[in-house]
């Protein structure tokens, strides 16, 4: 950004002048050279505090920040997502293991916590008992159902350690009111060899030791090493030191008990592991390293722009005082740091930290899951809150970041005057309510009481759990309770929610000033298509139009019914009650979706374009686009489904119905989202020299974005198909001389695969052409006239879903035979079927998760119920 303007190519005459020129050129050439500067310094900020789109257009700067931005996005949220399964087991064997422990050495543990101790005595008796129980559950190996077993000590002793604390001497007559006590305490410990302790329990039982004196007794902790090893993620052995502890500080007559577990984490020392995880910890470990390698990059163009904005603020300064003898205001001088660097900065180093960290624990090197869970979680926390930076560059969306921007100081000294009172009244109900209710005990309680009153929870149980043995103090808790409620709810709480209302408001209203001067939202579409120079180009008259209008009626028609036929035969067959066919449904619903969108293409196209409004025409626009989309993601969907099901050499996945009506509603879910972004605010209604030709309000960005997705997603899926068509014909290879009885069991998965494919072919070509036109629309290529191909290539991509239905009936028999049973209306249990070209087909239990099915050649299909 910052030029060298020594460099700069001056005019011929300018350079040739030297030191025999007289002070009048000299002072020209001054006046020149300080003009040049400033329209140099002027282009520069002026590029400085541009978007990256209007820098693309300006300069055709390629926006590398902003790509690498949402791949980092991806990647960080995927590593993230990837950790939190990770630590989840971990946390889980941990939480299970804690409470199976306190079942085994906790007598009487009735399975739910005391407050924050597990259980409490109140006898001496019962206080040995405790004791002497958790001693004696030395056989572990044949109590727990876990995989564990007894670290061994330093000498290789498998030993259980006992502590006691008391004060040093003393003694006590509570009937005469005497008490000698020395406050000096002393820690004796004993260490019990627990194979020694199960050959004479009553030895150590009887030992002084035990002999406890309770008015000295201030805790007792008994302390043990486990060793186990968790099968969840194979590769770590969990050494948890477990610590019961008896809390008599008090001396209040109730002793507190207390589990403990610090778990520590190891690699095992014989570590054989047959399968694929070892492979997949490589995979994991290049993954978060490619993550470190893109944060790394993020951090260095980030730090790189800070800066030339330097340079540049230093620039402007320069010459700011130079020209108007003046300094720049702080304001204006923090307006060259542009805070979204320095909060991806942050962001980078937290996730590189991460990171690091996620490597160490997955090499088993480090075990601290929380650091590196704050450091991860953090990271993707600013990563996203950065994504609004780029959603701020659309008037629609900018609404919030200007809002928190405007309202930010006005609501942090509005909180710094009502954060005094909320203080006064934490302290003043801590004091004074503390001992008579329970959550008033200490500071953090009263403080999180108090916001939650604010926020109007749990405000009956806090008026009804004070206990009543002080009138005086219950006289004031109501005081208390009523004048706070009132107070920061009716009044601080409504100021300040109007403080951020105000704001609001002044910026909405500046908004739609400035958009009623600038945006055409009330145009009709012949004013865009006149701008675009697409006025001649749109009318189809005479033989064309009538052409486009009868294949397109014909083919939304064979559609409409085709689609449905298909729809009907996957509900009314029994047969085709998996995901796959479910998936299938939705392809074809997908494609009846899009002759409804052609339909209403036909009824306004041609001259009836210019007469349409903005919305009607984002309507006509929309349709098509969230069709394609519906169909696009479906095929993503069924990619994934027939991943799961043919790497293991199954027909059908193990989906649920609920889980297929999830992604079903997932996939329309983001169909329409894409078919109404447009219409949220990625146009050119607002910029019309960013308009394309081809959909005349539609920015050329928003095209380019579009396609670009589309084909990547084509040749993602391509690529996916045809990795699992080699798995698929490998294993047959290898499986066939051992597998000769069941041929058809073997060339189902492939009938399967064969008939995606085609469907997968179909689509690309029919959609390839038409995409390629709109993104060479968006990259503006004005020598490519691509307003005469665009209807022939609309109408080719109707005629993917004409082609869809013949698809599944020509590939897939049973598709066939059902249709053709609606069609001609027989009965089931007489269907004529088309010669088949495989002798038979066996869908083995397995293989489908219910019945099994035989077909024969003469019978048709029947369905034998194999019994458990």
């Amino acid at each position: 950004m910052a030029r060298d303007v020594e460099a700069l190519d001056l005019p011929a005459w300018s350079r040739a002048s030297g030191p025999s020129q007289g002070p009048q050129c000299r002072d020209t050439m001054a006046h020149i050279d300080s003009e040049v500067k400033e329209e140099c310094l002027r282009e520069d900020l002026r590029f400085y505090f541009m978007n990256p789109c209007e820098k693309f257009r300006a300069r055709q700067q390629i926006p590398w920040k902003m790509g690498l931005q949402i791949l980092k996005i991806v990647m960080v949220t995927t590593q993230l997502v990837r950790f939190g399964l990770s630590n989840q087991l971990v946390v889980a064997f941990k939480e299970e293991n804690t409470a199976a422990f306190k079942h085994l050495f906790l007598k009487g543990y009735s399975g739910s916590d005391e407050d924050d101790y597990s259980c409490s005595v109140y006898t001496q008796e019962d206080t040995y008992d405790s004791i002497f129980f958790a001693i004696n559950q030395a056989s572990l190996l044949n109590l727990s159902l876990g995989t564990l077993g007894y670290g061994e000590s330093e000498d290789n002793r498998i030993a259980l350690k006992v502590c006691k604390q008391h004060y040093k001497k003393g003694t006590m007559f509570p009937s005469n009111e005497t008490l000698n006590i020395d406050s000096d305490i002393e820690i004796d410990c004993i260490h019990l060899d627990l194979e020694a302790l199960s050959k004479d329990p009553q030895d150590w039982k009887n030992s002084s030791f035990f002999r406890l004196e309770f008015y000295r007794l201030l805790q007792i902790d008994i302390s043990f090493q486990l060793k186990g090893i968790d099968l969840q993620t194979i590769h770590s052995r969990e050494l948890p030191d477990c610590y019961i502890i008896f809390d008599n500080k008090a001396h209040s007559g109730k002793i507190k008990i207390y589990f403990n577990s610090d778990a520590k984490i190891e690699e095992c020392k014989d570590l054989k592991i047959s399968g694929s995880i070892q492979k997949n910890t490589q995979y994991v470990l290049v993954f978060d390293a490619f993550v470190i390698v893109i944060c790394l990059a993020s951090l260095i163009l980030c730090t790189r722009s800070i800066v030339l904005a330097l340079r540049l603020r230093k620039r402007f300064l320069k010459f700011f005082l130079e020209k108007y003898k003046r300094h720049v205001c702080n304001a204006d001088q923090r307006e060259f740091i542009n805070q979204w660097y320095i909060l991806v900065i942050i962001s980078d180093l937290l996730t590189i930290s991460g990171s690091v960290l996620k490597m160490e624990i997955k090499a088993k090197n480090l075990t601290n899951y929380n650091l590196c869970s704050i450091l991860l979680g953090t990271s993707t926390l600013f990563v996203w809150v950065g994504v609004i930076r780029y959603l701020g560059y659309f008037q629609a969306y900018n609404v919030l970041i200007l809002t928190m921007q405007a309202s930010l100081p006005k609501v942090l000294r509005f909180c710094a005057c009502a954060g005094m009172i909320y203080l006064g009244y934490t302290f003043c109900g801590w004091i004074v309510l503390g001992p008579y209710h329970n959550k008033f005990e200490n500071l953090n309680t009263v403080a999180e009481c108090l916001f939650s009153l604010v926020n109007g929870d749990d405000m009956y149980a806090t008026f009804a759990h004070i206990q009543q043995k002080s009138h005086l103090v219950w006289l004031f808790s109501r005081l208390y309770l009523y004048s706070f409620i009132s107070l920061f709810i009716y009044m601080i709480l409504s100021l300040f929610i109007a403080i951020i209302t105000d704001s609001y408001d002044t910026i909405k209203d500046v908004q739609f000033f400035s958009t009623m001067n600038e945006c055409y939202y009330d145009k009709r579409m012949d004013f865009f298509y006149n701008r675009s120079n697409t006025d001649t180009a749109d009318e189809w008259t005479g033989t064309k139009l009538l052409i486009v209008l009868c294949f397109g009626t014909f083919f939304c028609l064979f559609i409409f019914f085709s689609n449905s036929l298909v729809i009907a035969a996957v509900i009314k067959n029994r047969k085709f009650h998996f995901p796959f066919y479910y998936l299938l449904a939705n392809l074809a619903a997908a494609d009846f979706f899009a002759g409804i969108a052609y339909v209403y293409l036909m009824f306004n196209t041609g001259p009836v374009s210019k007469t349409l409004t903005v919305n009607r025409w984002f309507l006509r626009q929309g349709l098509l686009d969230a069709s394609l989309t519906a169909s696009l993601t479906n095929l993503l969907v069924i990619a994934v489904e027939r991943h799961m099901s043919i790497m293991r050499m199954r027909v059908h996945s193990n989906l649920t119905k609920k889980r297929v009506t999830l992604l079903i509603l997932f996939i329309w879910a983001i169909a329409i989202f894409m078919g109404a972004v447009p219409t949220l605010g990625w146009n050119c209604l607002c910029d019309i020299s960013a308009c394309s030709s081809l959909a005349p309000i539609y920015s050329r960005s928003y095209l380019i974005f579009w396609t670009v997705s589309n084909l990547m997603a084509f040749f993602i899926m391509v690529v996916v198909y045809l990795r699992i068509y080699m798995y698929v014909k490998r294993k047959t290879n290898v499986l066939s001389p051992h597998t000769s009885g069941s041929i058809s069991r073997r060339r189902t998965p492939m009938k399967l695969m064969k008939t995606v494919m085609t469907v997968l072919g179909a689509f690309v070509v029919c959609w390839t052409p038409g995409l390629v036109v709109l993104l060479l629309d968006g990259l503006n290529c004005t020598r490519c006239n691509v307003q005469h191909v665009k209807r022939w290539f609309l109408l080719l991509a109707l005629c993917n879903s004409v082609m869809n239905p013949i698809i599944y009936s020509y590939k897939d028999e049973d598709m066939y035979s059902t249709m053709k049973r609606m069609l001609c209306c027989f009965s089931q249990e007489n269907p004529e079927r088309r010669p088949s070209r495989l002798p038979s087909m066996v869908l083995s239990r397995s293989d489908t998760g219910g019945s099994q099915y035989t077909e024969d050649n003469n019978r048709g299909p029947v369905c034998n119920k194999s019994s458990s």
